[in-house]
């Protein structure tokens, strides 16, 4: 029964949040009118209450097998059993609640007992494995701490209390005393345990605590137990050494005899501090803010009166050298820069150096290499690296350790070793290093989506489309009839040729991995050139590109809408008329359009595609409604393709009714907002 038990912490989440869910679904419908989610809530409650009984049954097992606080643990029991019958009885009455509203008396005081029962259940577990002031503790001795000067700080505070927090403490609390030990307090530690005292001043080799930590791994009683994380040597020599000088709590590094090898351990613990207050440094212009974000760029300061700036380009795909030139004009301004997902290599990551001040940079998921962490290490003030997802080895090793202002570093699914990291460890023991923790905690790992590459996304005869993904054996699987892929759909293999309007859709698959979500991108055959087009009314002056013309001229826009091929119409809506040279079938109509919510620019709501022989009895042949977005996301372009059922047409008129104003979750919800589009095609 063991085995079940520990399943508790991984079943615990579940009923958390598919309860939590309910709840959300629940205020949705009495406060935002989604009545359309009713029928869905039976069987979000029904799943919350079956997974709630089920960690209920875990949590029982797992009692049995640990030394938790009686009183807590009581608490936590009933707290749980009680939400888990609520659940049930929340359940049943939103059943009754949908035949018959009068009979559901209690769903809304369960459903509001559920909320409450959570939060507590919740905090009473928290506090039963990591302490009684889990939730209101702030930084603890247990947290990195910065020390300047080595000579100043505390032994016992500094040095070694924080490694029996990290190491030690999960298991020796307050609220959970393995072996009646607990360390979480100077008297608690020299009262010791069940078995006598862990301490021994003068004698660290008679030290049960010394003693356990040599034992084999494989032996009961090591500590920190199996499957813990271990002390390391360096700590080993430091406990040791501390309690062979008398294991004093209150003297400072300077008043003990530290020996040579001792010394070059505490070297390791000197941290640089870095203040940007200190800099003296002036905010953004307002023309800087706007020449920013009219090239697509994300640009956020730091706070009301701060000069720092965050600047956002993730999940794109067209950065280039001259998009991150524009970033240097606020070189001395950015603190924070998010570079994750995108197509930023080692060439064009030799902008970042220029950024003096940057304090966090994020490159996960990118292609950087080795050789951009030999040039981040002049990065006097960078305290965050985030490289989960790339190619860094532990060659880079060198020059990380060489960052000494850092302090978080993420290698997650990075090419940098276990043995690496133990290695940077040990050399930078303040430093703190996420890895592999993703996937311990939460199973398999997600696969990032493949990149679809092509020359454009307009063609006229035939287009060769690759799919891509820099990572280790991945199967791509892919549709061209859009539908969405899966095992089943056909694996790539190389280049695809298409010679029609085609929906490209695409995931990555790998064994003991999440597949990635689905990335898809539509190709437009261009099959005839119209002869002339005309526009209702004239586009904004500042976004008029070539004029109609453009809008058949088939050549593509970029999220940068400044680049003059862009039409934009801010506050309207749009119709075209197109004359083609003589009368044909159509089959279809595509509308290129752009979304950057930062710059108030939004995808059409509609599209109405109506033809004529004559240019006066118009028909309509086919409309695509476009939904409006639930919140903001990356700038990108996007092809909306209007089938119809074929139809003899010389003259095609087509309407594109725009949102006209921002939707509610943005920053400034309802203001008047742009409409921008770069091609209109005809396919026949």
């Amino acid at each position: 029964m063991d085995i079940i038990g520990r399943l508790h912490p991984l079943i615990i989440h579940l009923p958390i949040g598919i309860l939590m869910l309910a709840l959300l679904m629940e205020l949705s419908i009495r406060f935002g009118r989604k009545e359309e989610f009713r029928p869905a809530l039976t069987f979000v409650l029904a799943v919350g209450a079956l997974t709630s009984i089920i960690a209920v049954i875990t949590g029982l097992n797992l009692a049995d097998q640990g030394d938790y606080d009686a009183t807590l643990l009581s608490r936590h029991q009933w707290c749980a059993i009680a939400m888990s019958a609520i659940s049930v009885l929340a359940w049943y009455q939103h059943r009754r609640h949908q035949s018959d509203m009068s009979a559901a008396k209690l769903y809304l005081p369960a459903m509001c007992s559920i909320g409450l029962l959570m939060m507590i259940t919740g905090h009473l577990g928290g506090s039963m494995t990591h302490g009684a002031d889990f939730l209101t503790a702030g930084k603890t001795s247990a947290d990195p701490i910065s020390i300047i000067d080595i000579d100043q700080a505390h032994a016992f505070t500094d040095i070694i209390q924080p490694i029996l927090n990290r190491k030690c403490n999960s298991c020796h609390n307050p609220s959970k005393a393995k072996g009646d030990l607990i360390m979480t307090t100077v008297a608690e530690i020299e009262t010791g345990g069940k078995e006598g005292k862990v301490l021994l001043a003068g004698f660290p080799l008679k030290s049960p605590l010394i003693k356990r930590a040599h034992l084999p791994i494989e032996e009961k009683a090591h500590m920190p137990p199996k499957g813990k994380k271990q002390l390391s040597s360096d700590e080993l020599s430091l406990l040791s050494w501390w309690i062979k000088e008398g294991a004093a709590y209150d003297k400072k590094i300077m008043e003990l005899n530290v020996p040579d090898s001792i010394r070059l351990i505490l070297d390791k613990y000197q941290q640089v501090e870095t203040d940007l207050a200190s800099i003296g440094v002036e905010p953004a212009s307002e023309s800087q803010f706007k020449s920013l974000r009219e090239s697509g760029i994300k640009v956020n300061p730091l706070g009301a009166g701060s000069p720092w700036l965050e600047v956002n380009l993730s999940h794109r795909q067209d950065i280039t050298s001259s998009l991150l030139k524009k970033v240097r004009k606020v070189s001395e301004q950015v603190s924070e820069l998010q570079l994750a997902n995108t197509n930023i290599d080692d060439d064009l990551a030799s902008t970042i150096t220029q950024l003096p001040h940057l304090r966090k940079l994020k490159l996960q998921n990118s292609q950087i290499t080795n050789k951009t962490i030999k040039q981040l290490k002049d990065l006097s003030y960078l305290e965050s690296l985030n490289l989960y997802g790339t190619q860094v080895t532990d060659e880079a090793l060198d020059d990380i350790i060489k960052i000494k202002s850092l302090k978080q570093l993420y290698l997650w699914q990075s090419d940098v070793s276990d043995a690496g990291v133990e290695q940077l460890q040990s050399a930078r023991p303040l430093l703190q290093i996420q890895y592999k923790i993703d996937a311990d905690l939460f199973g398999d790992a997600a696969l990032k989506p493949p990149v679809i590459a092509a020359a454009a996304d307009i063609f006229s005869d035939t287009l060769s489309v690759s799919l891509e993904l820099n990572f280790k054996n991945v199967e791509l699987h892919y549709t061209l009839d859009g539908s969405d892929p899966d095992s089943t759909s056909a694996v790539y293999d190389g280049p695809i040729i298409i010679d029609r309007s085609t929906l490209v859709k695409v995931i990555s698959m790998k064994p003991g991995w999440q597949s990635s979500e689905v990335n898809e991108r539509q190709f437009v055959k261009a099959s005839i050139v119209p002869q002339s087009i005309t526009v209702s009314p004239e586009p904004h002056d500042k976004y008029k590109a070539g004029g109609a013309k453009s809008l058949i001229d088939f050549t593509k826009g970029s999220v940068q809408f400044t680049n003059g091929h862009w039409l934009g119409y801010e506050g309207q809506h749009m119709t075209a008329t197109l004359t083609l040279e003589e009368e044909v079938k159509v089959s279809a109509v595509t509308v290129s359009a752009l979304k950057a919510d930062a710059s108030y620019i939004h995808y059409p709501r509609s599209i109405r595609v109506s033809v004529s022989s004559d240019g006066t009895a118009f028909t309509s042949a086919g409309d695509l409604d476009i939904p409006i977005a639930s919140g903001p996301e990356v700038p990108a372009l996007k092809n909306f393709l209007v089938k119809i059922q074929p139809m003899m047409a010389k003259y095609i008129k087509v309407e594109v009714r725009g949102q006209l104003v921002n939707p509610d979750w943005h920053p400034a919800p309802g203001a008047a907002c742009w409409l921008f589009l770069d091609e209109i095609l005809v396919q026949v």
